[in-house]
This record gives structure tokens, sequence and C-alpha cells, in this order.
């Protein structure tokens, strides 16, 4: 029983992190010229607040932010993907909806 409370707690606690860094993915690609950054961007961005996530981990928050409108995909040069903050993007960053496996903004901030 032990182990299978752990299990939750570790994956309860996966799923904060990861909505976590898809609010900061959403908060950099504002902060962003034209609200477009790529993987690699994003991925300093997030070290610097805190969030030291791979490559893959990124590309899979962004599965998610783009799956719930919060941004387009593209490629570029090399394959490297772009992400570009929509309006129910940055909606949700100025707190005027909420998007499911995103961190709430708290006010203020």
């Amino acid at each position: 029983m032990a182990d299978q409370r752990e299990g939750t707690v570790v994956n309860d606690f996966a799923e904060h992190l990861a909505a976590d860094r898809r609010l900061v993915i959403l908060r950099l690609l504002k902060e962003a010229t034209g609200y477009r950054l790529n993987d690699r961007v994003l991925q300093i961005g997030l070290g610097q607040v805190g969030h030291h996530a791979s490559l893959d981990a990124i590309g899979a928050d962004l599965e998610h932010l783009r799956d719930v409108g919060a941004v387009t995909m593209a490629t570029i040069v090399d394959n490297v993907p772009v992400a570009t903050l929509t309006d129910k993007g940055l909606d949700h960053v100025e707190r005027r909806i909420s998007l499911p496996g995103v961190k709430r903004p708290r006010p203020g901030r």
C-alpha cells in the first residue's frame, strides 16, 4: 500500500511540475518578439526559473499546449520546433480563462 501511495505522490508532483512548466512557457512566449520561441530558447528560459527540463519534456509540454489551443507549432531549419502563443494562450496567462493541465497564474504575477 505504501508503494502505491508513493507512486501517486510522485505522479501528482510530476503533473504539478509539468503544469507549472507549461505556464512558464506561455509567459516566456508572451514576452517574446512575435510571441514565438524555439524549443532550445524555451529550455534556457525554463532553466533560468528553476525548470531544468529536457527537450523531450518541453516537446511534450508544447504538444499539450497545442492540443488545448494555447500555442501553434511550426518547424524551421534542421527540424527545430517553434511555438507561437495564441489568443487562447494569452487569455490564460492574463487570467481570462483556465486551460486544463496548465497552472493557473496567481493574481498580480
